[in-house]
């Protein structure tokens, strides 16, 4: 606004590509739901690949700016000004060359492995998530507490009993731990009685199976706290999973200093869930068996031996002999680099990046740095001011300063407000699916835009505390606070209109 005035700086995360937003979206900037499955029919990943990656990835790409739009609109009558003309988009391939040159800067630093370890994974999404993610959506569901026989082998007149909510595991359970100093005990190898069956769906059918074979020696149900995709809400499996990780333990002291350097809102989030999360970080599994996003920029051979990853487009051509335009998967999948050591072609590895690495990068691939604007990135970061809702303690918070460690061991922002969860009336979650819910912008036609605004930001939610949105409270809001102010307003106009119409001394100019 002045060329001579501080610049202040604030970083805002990007909307992921969904519906439009609910209250919680409106307070805290962001969107959160994918629907690109449901408008195209897709049910698995052999879908997409009968459809075409490139197919899939264009339908992606037309929902993205399609919602974009609406964003917009949505945005610009809440009173928000942000300019779009100028904005940045994960997709845009200046701002995917970006996030390439970060991941590049961590594997040189070593900081990047391949390993298998058990994981929450998606079925509905088909891929395994980062322990964060798993984190962020937990609920209480009732499922099957069952005590189950194990004969032993040695003595098959004796049974092992072992407690579990998942009978789904048990057909394919090899063995059963009784004691750190002894052997393993095989159970059972193979299964075939409930092949292709879902696993919560087989449940029944297994405990009457245990039954049957009276081996089932106590059946009940039990409510516990369980993760649930954040994606698809559907029970996540615990399952060993070969992922790309990025070493985030390694780095946790230099988080904890990074986290002391900042200020927040209230501070009670940073110095208790904030930190303690930070204590307990494990390994960020960054890879997704997805086709949209960007694509993980590793290379490497059959025997996984050999493994590049160009940090940018010019390297990449000149690794291929290929002119790029385009980093989506259909643009770079079919690329090959020549081995160096003698194991034929490099390919490159099917997954693209955790979403949640991408909104990470922001800070720098919004600039295009270190390809473009270096010094205007450089003498703005840290940003002065971020805000988002508590939840992203465990996500957006934690990943921006996650990469902005690993990259530049400073904290990605000064000062952070974090508010609470906007809830439905009746506690719960606001879902689409549910409907428990009224349409935000029907309430701002309804009651305008200043009353929701001054219900959310008058409320408890801008102190890190939950706020259960009630429909009564912006109607109450507007009788009780912006009706009298308008009253008094338009007393005040027209009695000052009427003295200047009998005096003529003061000609105010007023308008209603």
């Amino acid at each position: 606004l002045a060329v001579d005035r501080p610049r202040f700086t604030f970083f805002d995360g990007p909307p992921f590509a969904t519906g439009l937003p609910h209250y919680g979206h409106i307070l805290a900037g962001t969107i959160k739901e994918y629907e690109v499955d449901k408008t195209l029919g897709i049910k698995g990943p052999n879908d997409i690949l009968e459809m075409g990656i490139g197919k899939y990835n264009a339908e992606c790409r037309s929902i993205v700016m399609r919602y974009s739009h609406e964003w917009e609109t949505t945005v610009a009558r809440m009173g928000r000004w942000i300019d779009f003309r100028n904005d940045y988009k994960t997709l845009y391939p200046w701002f995917m060359e970006s996030v390439w040159w970060a991941f590049s800067e961590l594997f040189k630093k070593g900081l990047v492995y391949r390993g298998v370890k058990v994981m929450p994974y998606s079925t509905s999404c088909s891929t395994p998530l980062s322990n964060f993610e798993a984190g962020q959506n937990y609920k209480d569901v009732v499922d099957p507490a069952v005590c189950i026989g194990f004969r032993l082998d040695e003595n098959p007149n004796r049974m092992m009993v072992a407690w579990t909510t998942t009978p789904w595991t048990l057909p394919s359970n090899l063995a059963l731990c009784v004691h750190p100093d002894l052997d393993y005990v095989v159970v059972k190898a193979e299964v075939t009685d409930f092949a292709g069956l879902y696993v919560k769906d087989a449940d029944k059918q297994i405990c009457k199976n245990l039954k049957e074979r009276g081996l089932l020696i106590k059946q009940g149900e039990v409510k516990h706290s369980y993760p649930f995709c954040w994606r698809s809400d559907t029970p996540l499996l615990y399952k060993a999973v070969p992922s790309w990780f990025i070493r985030v333990e390694q780095i946790v002291p230099n988080l904890l200093a990074n986290n002391e350097q900042t200020y927040w809102v209230p501070s009670f989030v940073k110095e208790k869930r904030f930190a303690n999360w930070l204590r307990d970080a494990r390994d960020w599994a960054v890879s997704r068996n997805r086709f949209w996003g960007t694509p993980i920029n590793l290379w490497v051979s059959d025997d996984l031996e050999e493994v590049v990853c160009p940090g940018s487009i010019a390297e990449l051509e000149q690794l291929t002999g290929t002119k790029i335009t385009d980093l989506h998967r259909e643009s770079v999948d079919h690329l090959t680099i020549p081995s160096k050591t003698g194991r034929g072609v490099l390919k490159r590895v099917t997954e693209v990046f955790d979403c949640w690495f991408e909104s990470g990068s922001m800070p720098y691939a919004q600039n295009h740095y270190p390809f473009e604007n270096k010094k205007s990135f450089e003498d703005n970061f840290p940003a002065d001011f971020i805000g988002e809702g508590i939840d992203q303690t465990r996500g957006w918070f934690y990943t921006l300063l996650v990469l902005s460690t690993a990259l530049f061991n400073k904290p990605p922002f000064k000062n952070l407000i974090c508010n609470g969860l906007v809830l439905a009336s009746d506690g719960n979650k606001m879902s689409k699916r549910k409907k428990n819910y009224p349409d935000p912008m029907e309430i701002v036609q309804k009651y305008g835009a200043d009353a929701l605004r001054l219900y959310l930001i008058n409320s408890p939610v801008v102190r890190g505390e939950n706020l259960r949105f009630r429909e009564e409270g912006v109607r109450d809001l507007l009788k009780d606070v912006f009706l009298p102010w308008f009253n008094a307003y338009r007393f005040f106009v027209q009695n000052v209109q009427l003295y200047e119409h009998v005096s003529c001394h003061f000609p105010f100019l007023l308008t209603t």
